[in-house]
């Protein structure tokens, strides 16, 4: 059992409360609502207990791992769904390439939910699995995704350090140019850029943005591009950057429900009201589970609840009520 796994199973034996404390992380204290219609308890179980590996891999059990990327980029209940499939997958992975993309998998859905310390376990069994298949692409997207919890559990540096430690590594074992690598590098670039920009180095986080752009030319990069230039603080320039994504081009309807929820969020550092609203309406459509779950969205949306603005009044009471604030 590795170490995270021994201080996780050691925290529900004594019933540490606050179990990022016990970590040695700085989580925040309130609770993440619970998933509406899902349940965390079977990917949880799996995460504490993991099915031994089988030696080979079955055609049936890769088509099950895709058919649950597919609905987690694709359907209209993507935490539903990916919460529905993984946990058949995970009792009997086969094969380390598989189990990697399966606890990768996991960790970004675990990750979205809040549910830090699982995706972080998660995250860690994706690296190790990744490691010893030995395929360097899958390798760089299991440490990004390690790298996103740990900035997520308040760790930039380390992130920043685990992304460009992973670079270099990707560009010494893989030195060809293609698409995959271009991608996979890109990712790695702007995760590392979010952790210089939380850690406070902002040079260094637009430095790597740009090399982030330049290794990856796709929406989904313009995308995060726009997300950091706001956590940069920079609504204005995040905006104009928006105007300019191909937001319908944007892979997975969950991403591109977070990327109109970027941009609601740069229209209210703005002060604009309506267009906060219009952007979370194309957020809804494009997935309307995501504002059910994203503490960005919610925040948001409690904001304009407490605007007195008679023009907004009634779709910001209509649009809380379907996620569920009211």
């Amino acid at each position: 059992m590795d170490r995270l796994s021994v201080l996780l199973a050691l925290a529900r034996v004594l019933r540490v409360g606050d179990i990022g404390g016990f970590l040695g992380s700085a989580l925040p204290q309130a609770a993440p609502l619970p998933p509406p219609d899902t349940r965390v308890g079977p990917l949880r179980d799996l995460l504490y207990a993991p099915a031994p590996l089988p030696v080979t891999a079955a055609d049936q059990d890769r088509r099950a791992l895709d058919s649950a990327t597919a609905a987690w980029t694709g359907s209209e209940r993507p935490y539903y769904e990916a919460l529905r499939q993984l946990p058949p997958i995970l009792i009997e992975v086969p094969g380390d390439e598989l189990a990697a993309g399966a606890y990768r998998l996991a960790a970004e859905v675990l990750r979205h939910l809040d549910e830090l310390p699982l995706s972080l376990l998660a995250a860690e069994r994706a690296v190790a699995a990744a490691r010893r298949h030995g395929e360097p692409l899958g390798e760089a997207e299991s440490i990004r995704g390690f790298a996103e919890t740990l900035l997520r559990l308040r760790h930039p540096a380390q992130a920043q350090r685990l992304c460009l430690d992973a670079v270099t590594a990707l560009r010494a074992r893989r030195p060809e140019s293609d698409a995959a690598g271009g991608d996979a590098l890109g990712g790695l670039y702007l995760t590392a850029a979010e952790g210089a920009i939380v850690d406070g180095d902002h040079a260094a986080g637009v430095h790597l943005m740009g090399t982030a752009r330049l290794a990856a030319r796709r929406p989904e990069t313009e995308a995060q591009v726009v997300r950091l230039t706001l956590l940069l603080g920079r609504t204005r320039p995040a905006l104009r950057l928006a105007e300019t994504v191909d937001a319908e081009a944007i892979a997975g309807r969950s991403a591109r429900a977070r990327h109109y929820i970027t941009v609601a969020r740069a229209h209210a550092g703005e002060d604009s009201p309506e267009a906060v609203v219009f952007a979370l309406g194309k957020a809804e459509i494009a997935c309307a589970e995501e504002l059910r779950f994203n503490t960005d969205a919610r925040s948001t949306i409690r904001d304009l609840l407490e605007r007195p603005n008679a023009l907004i009044r009634a779709d910001v009471l209509a649009l809380a009520e379907r996620c569920g604030l009211l």
